[in-house]
């Protein structure tokens, strides 16, 4: 049967390629991403022996949407099964955070083909190692810009928030040349207010991917969010530290306790 693999590469495929994921690269005939960092790949491929990565950024349009670039990746992946049977598509981080790929690709691609995910390192992962945060001590919610704004969630304060996609409030564009454009910030400040103190500190932050892109974290209070809107890009989320809680149930307090 053909077979599609979706290999998470994690946020440093030097550092976080798995086991599982180089088997998978072994076992396929091309291997596809769009991988830019191509000396990474060419040690890589050399050292576990398996096929060049054709980088197919091309297939990713400034200003189109995910969809209509998701189905662009299908519809050349399919094509690529006219003439091969195992095929692998390299994923940023974890093929299951943050993208929604793995949900269309199910709906869309030829139902004779069969689909392994090949989990790894996230981006939520490397940020919890650099702030240094254990996302259970407080507890921690992920969330998308977008769905927060357009279903109106209520923000439990005493919670941690990573919220992703920051670069693209209130548009279905990607405009990873410039994401203040159509970006509609003030829209997600505005809506943070409602439950935040103006004073209070919020973190752009920026997993590294790979030596030739380091990570940033960068404090600055959510009153200045939509000034500093400008050092936002395609790879930036929003993390919000907790805050004490407002009310502590006792009767569980005591036992707890006993």
């Amino acid at each position: 049967m053909k077979t599609l693999y979706i290999i998470g590469r994690g946020i440093d495929p030097s550092l976080h390629l798995t086991l599982e994921g180089i088997q998978a690269l072994q076992s396929s005939e091309v291997v596809y991403g769009i991988e830019p960092e191509k000396n990474i790949w060419f040690d890589l491929k050399n050292k576990y022996n398996f096929p060049d990565v054709t980088d197919i950024t091309h297939l990713y349009q400034c200003g189109s949407t995910d969809k209509t670039n998701y189905l662009n990746f299908i519809d050349f992946v399919e094509e690529k099964f006219n003439h091969h049977k195992q095929i692998a598509l390299l994923i940023a981080g974890h093929p299951r955070l943050g993208v929604t790929f793995a949900q269309i690709i199910r709906k869309e691609i030829n139902d004779n083909i069969n689909i392994r995910f090949i989990s790894n390192v996230s981006s939520f992962d490397i940020m919890i190692n650099d702030l240094a945060l254990d996302p259970l001590e407080q507890g921690s919610c992920l969330l998308d810009a977008n769905r927060l704004l357009l279903f109106n969630y209520q923000l439990e304060t005493s919670l941690n928030y990573f919220i992703y996609h920051i670069c693209s409030v209130g548009t279905q564009k990607l405009n990873f040349d410039d994401t203040t454009r159509d970006n509609n910030i003030k829209y997600l400040q505005d809506y943070l207010l409602r439950f935040y103190a103006p004073t209070k500190k919020i973190f752009f932050c920026k997993a590294s991917n790979g030596p030739q892109d380091p990570g940033s974290y960068q404090s600055i209070e959510l009153a200045q969010f939509v000034e500093h809107a400008q050092k936002i890009d395609f790879g930036t989320s929003l993390f919000i530290p907790s805050e004490n809680p407002k009310s502590l149930n006792r009767e569980f307090l005591n036992l707890i306790r006993q």
